[in-house]
Protein backbone atom coordinates (compact mmCIF):
# COMPACT_ATOMS: atom_id res chain seq x y z
CA UNK A 1 0.00 0.00 0.00
CA UNK A 2 2.82 2.61 0.64
CA UNK A 3 3.69 2.28 -3.40
CA UNK A 4 0.37 3.58 -3.95
CA UNK A 5 0.23 5.76 -1.25
CA UNK A 6 2.80 8.30 -2.58
CA UNK A 7 1.83 8.54 -5.92
CA UNK A 8 -1.65 9.36 -4.62
CA UNK A 9 -0.68 11.70 -1.78
CA UNK A 10 1.21 13.65 -4.60
CA UNK A 11 -1.83 13.77 -6.58
CA UNK A 12 -4.40 15.18 -3.83
CA UNK A 13 -2.02 17.20 -3.01
CA UNK A 14 -1.58 18.67 -6.59
CA UNK A 15 -5.63 18.63 -6.99
CA UNK A 16 -6.64 19.83 -3.01
CA UNK A 17 -4.22 23.12 -4.33
CA UNK A 18 -4.87 23.62 -7.83
CA UNK A 19 -1.01 23.08 -8.49
CA UNK A 20 0.36 26.19 -5.82
CA UNK A 21 2.08 26.02 -2.79
CA UNK A 22 -0.01 26.06 -0.12
CA UNK A 23 0.79 26.63 3.81
CA UNK A 24 0.04 24.11 5.44
CA UNK A 25 -3.20 23.67 7.86
CA UNK A 26 -2.62 24.54 11.79
CA UNK A 27 -3.78 21.57 12.08
CA UNK A 28 -0.71 19.59 10.36
CA UNK A 29 2.05 21.70 11.48
CA UNK A 30 2.81 20.01 15.13
CA UNK A 31 6.09 18.34 14.80
CA UNK A 32 6.93 15.06 13.85
CA UNK A 33 9.93 12.37 14.26
CA UNK A 34 10.58 9.16 12.08
CA UNK A 35 8.88 6.16 13.14
CA UNK A 36 10.66 3.84 16.16
CA UNK A 37 8.66 0.89 14.46
CA UNK A 38 7.68 -1.28 11.77
CA UNK A 39 4.12 -1.74 11.15
CA UNK A 40 5.50 -5.83 12.13
CA UNK A 41 7.19 -4.97 14.99
CA UNK A 42 3.75 -3.22 16.19
CA UNK A 43 1.28 -5.94 15.23
CA UNK A 44 3.30 -8.20 17.60
CA UNK A 45 3.66 -6.18 20.56
CA UNK A 46 -0.26 -5.87 20.18
CA UNK A 47 -0.66 -9.25 19.66
CA UNK A 48 1.64 -9.54 22.68
CA UNK A 49 -0.16 -6.99 24.74
CA UNK A 50 -3.56 -7.87 23.75
CA UNK A 51 -4.23 -11.31 22.68
CA UNK A 52 -6.07 -12.09 19.47
CA UNK A 53 -6.09 -8.40 18.22
CA UNK A 54 -6.04 -7.84 14.74
CA UNK A 55 -4.63 -5.71 12.81
CA UNK A 56 -5.15 -3.94 8.64
CA UNK A 57 -2.76 -1.90 6.78
CA UNK A 58 -4.34 1.47 5.45
CA UNK A 59 -3.80 3.71 2.31
CA UNK A 60 -1.37 6.59 3.25
CA UNK A 61 0.58 4.89 6.44
CA UNK A 62 -2.11 3.95 8.58
CA UNK A 63 -3.43 0.85 10.41
CA UNK A 64 -6.59 -0.29 11.95
CA UNK A 65 -6.29 -2.40 15.28
CA UNK A 66 -9.37 -4.03 16.48
CA UNK A 67 -9.05 -5.70 19.62
CA UNK A 68 -12.76 -6.85 21.37
CA UNK A 69 -12.69 -8.09 25.56
CA UNK A 70 -14.06 -11.03 25.77
CA UNK A 71 -16.83 -11.61 28.04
Amino acid sequence: LATLAAPLNLAMGLLENRGRAAPRPPAMRAPVKPATMTFPDIAREARRVLPGARLRRRLFWRYTLVWRRDG
